[in-house]
């Protein structure tokens, strides 16, 4: 199978690198895939690529950008949502992958789900009831 995951972790590339739970289950979730013979394609910043080679993923291919800084009302975002958009290949894959329900990695995973005409798999992560 062939597989295109969202991975934008809005950091610049020279940050510390720190990861949360959902980070870490993306990478291992993407490991066990590619061991069982699957073509992991990730679109992400180059912050995220280097979280996952730190993890021990190398994904077929990469498409990642460097995020822009703190722009007045919010226009980083924007920008950073047109970047991720703008790396979608223009490749067939059998489904997409949205590690996170978040906006910033739910938008583009549905543009991709549109220009491609393919499923879209996201996963959602729940708090516990207690809030914990």
């Amino acid at each position: 199978m062939k597989i295109l995951c969202f991975f934008p972790i809005l950091r610049p590339s020279n940050a510390r690198l720190e990861y949360l739970g959902g980070e870490r289950q993306f990478v291992e979730i993407c490991k066990r895939w590619a061991s069982w013979g699957n073509e992991l394609h990730v679109i992400g910043t180059e912050y995220s690529i280097r979280l996952c080679k730190e993890f021990g993923f190398k994904p077929c291919s990469c498409y990642s950008f460097e995020p822009r800084t703190k722009l007045a009302m919010g226009f980083d975002e924007i920008l950073n949502l047109q970047r991720m958009c703008s790396l979608i290949p223009k490749e067939n894959f059998d489904f997409i992958y949205c590690p996170n329900e978040s906006f910033e990695y739910v938008f583009p995973s549905v543009i991709a789900k549109k220009l491609l005409s393919c499923p879209l798999v996201v996963s959602v992560n729940l708090l516990h009831p207690d809030g914990c």
